[in-house]
């Protein structure tokens, strides 16, 4: 009885789209791909270089260009973003439209930013006509 009731009480009064921490820059940061769910899919470019975001959390960030000793593969990822008071994701308004902070964690053992860094902090930048794009790519925008 007391573990149906717990299940019970986990359904209707918690959270169920999980959260995850991420260590970025010495602080502990709390991110959610469950809200950012309008995200989800596949940015490109004209080099080879992409970013997938899946609705599980997971996906992959390849750069379009390797330097140093980092091999250019894609990195396995999980992402996530972080909530507002409101429970919807993080934005800024802008001149163009708005900007969205978003993290990736390499979950494989590849780094960022010449293979040193586990988290990458990013923006997706959403245009007054529709357009997402990825703010630290030349080009990469959501297909």
């Amino acid at each position: 009885m007391k573990l149906f009731f717990t299940i019970l009480m986990s359904l209707f009064f918690f959270d169920n789209n999980s959260s995850t921490v991420f260590s970025y820059n010495g602080k502990s940061i709390e991110v959610n791909a469950s809200i950012g769910k309008k995200f989800v899919g596949t940015y490109k470019g004209a080099q080879g270089g992409y970013l997938e975001l899946h609705a599980d959390g997971t996906g992959f960030y390849k750069y379009d260009y390797a330097f140093g000793p980092c091999k250019n593969t894609p990195i396995p990822i999980q992402w996530g973003m972080i909530k507002d008071a409101k429970g919807s994701a993080v934005r800024f308004n802008r001149k163009y439209g708005q900007s969205y902070p978003i993290f990736f964690k390499s979950t494989a053992g590849a780094r960022f930013r010449g293979c040193k860094e586990e988290v990458l902090e990013d923006f997706l930048l959403v245009y007054k006509n529709g357009t997402i794009e990825v703010s630290t790519s030349d080009d990469w925008k959501k297909q």
